[in-house]
């Protein structure tokens, strides 16, 4: 009798931390690499719309993912996104399209596609890197996220909420004074860090991700930046046996990941694969989170 009784409640406590385990929740951020509808806006690029075996291998590589959640980078500001959503994504589920219209000058944007309701949509495109500058210097573009820092909140299925900030940092491109962009993206960062920071304290959220394409890797001083002033977030890829995410011929690097707050839990992975290599030059970064 009294092992019955000891065996039930090994049984009652494995379903109750079972249900505190919460349900599974897969994030996926994914760089799509210029996926354009029509020409590039700026002539010399030389960008075309992405042709038609790379659009459906995009769409077969989002299947595969199966994200729950899927943040977008290098979207085509419009409706795009939305069509190819009805078209190639129907059986996906996602209910829920939003796209920052900000876009860079290229026309290109960030984006969340979502099977759970969106609550709340956030862009931080016009906020200054550096309040303190005036006039002229204040004006100026590298005084702003090149992309945008873009929040979305998204109520799951447990009734919590889930607050993702999609962020795109600066390419290394050179400027004047500014090789590789290194000191925008660093500014960037710390201006992103201090707004996650800032937002989360102030309405107390606890389940948060900073997921997206930093262009630089997670030990660089703009990552560490984010990680270390939005509140010691966790780098989802620290135990991922692969960690590139870019990959252009000869070329690699790990420019692409999730960082979690600190309440979250998940090890997040670097999903790779013919279909992938067909669809973009980025990889995308996988994490199953409980909520």
């Amino acid at each position: 009798m009294k092992m019955a009784m000891v065996v039930l409640a090994a049984m009652f406590m494995a379903l109750l931390m079972g249900g505190c385990a919460g349900t599974p929740v897969t994030v996926v951020s994914y760089n799509v690499d210029n996926f354009f509808g029509a020409k590039d806006k700026i002539p010399q690029r030389g960008d075309r719309p992405k042709s038609a075996e790379a659009v459906t291998a995009l769409a077969a590589a989002i299947h595969q993912v199966n994200a729950d959640v899927l943040v977008l980078q290098e979207v085509q500001t419009g409706g795009l996104l939305k069509e190819f959503n009805e078209k190639q994504l129907a059986d996906m589920g996602y209910s829920r399209v939003v796209v920052d219209e900000a876009g860079d000058t290229r026309g290109l944007t960030l984006a969340v596609l979502s099977r759970y309701p969106v609550v709340q949509v956030v862009s931080h495109k016009e906020v200054p890197l550096d309040a303190t500058l005036k006039g002229a210097d204040a004006a100026k573009e590298s005084n702003h996220f090149a992309r945008d820092l873009f929040r979305v909140d998204v109520k799951l299925p447990s009734g919590k909420a889930l607050t993702i900030y999609d962020l795109h940092l600066k390419s290394t491109g050179d400027f004047k004074d500014d090789p590789k962009s290194a000191k925008w993206r660093l500014r960037e960062a710390t201006r992103a860090a201090a707004i996650v920071r800032e937002e989360t304290d102030k309405e107390g959220i606890k389940n948060f991700v900073v997921a997206g394409d930093f262009n630089e890797p997670a030990n660089s001083a703009a990552v560490q930046a984010v990680i270390q002033g939005a509140g010691g977030l966790r780098d989802a890829l620290a135990d991922a046996k692969e960690r590139d995410t870019f990959v252009s011929g000869k070329v690699k690097s790990a420019v692409d990941d999730i960082l979690l707050s600190p309440g979250l839990s998940g090890k997040a992975e670097v999903v790779d694969g013919p279909t992938f290599a067909k669809a973009s030059s980025h990889r995308p970064v996988k994490v199953v989170l409980k909520l």
